[in-house]
């Protein structure tokens, strides 16, 4: 069995056409630029193509990913003190957002203190 190769074209989608990947060619140029995406094969200038077995690589290497961290997620949520605490990210509320929900909760805490008398001269 030989190896598979991919040009950009067949990668990418655009209008009308789906590729491989949701992104078109300006994301998918911008993803290798930083890392983010395997780099291609130069077979001569202007033609690159990727192998199969480095894209299949990829593939588990993201879904490895996606899945830790929706484990991750999905621990914070169960941690947290009050599952209305938690925010969409899964972390716990920050002390204001806790603040805000105490004084909902004490209603003397939003009354003002009085206020001392001025001395003003007419």
């Amino acid at each position: 069995m030989g190896i598979t190769f991919f040009t950009e074209k067949e990668l990418t989608s655009s209008r009308g056409r789906r590729g491989r990947y949701p992104a078109d060619r300006g994301t998918l140029r911008r993803e290798i630029a930083a890392g983010r995406f395997p780099a291609p094969i130069f077979l001569s200038p202007g033609r690159k193509v990727w192998s199969s077995a480095v894209l299949d690589a990829f593939d588990r290497q993201l879904t490895e990913q996606q899945s830790a961290a929706f484990k991750r997620e999905s621990i914070a949520d169960r941690t947290a003190p009050h599952r209305g605490w938690a925010n969409a990210s899964g972390a716990s509320a920050t002390a204001a957002e806790q603040q805000t929900a105490s004084e909902r909760a004490d209603p003397s805490a939003l009354t003002p203190p009085p206020c001392a008398p001025q001395n003003v001269d007419a």
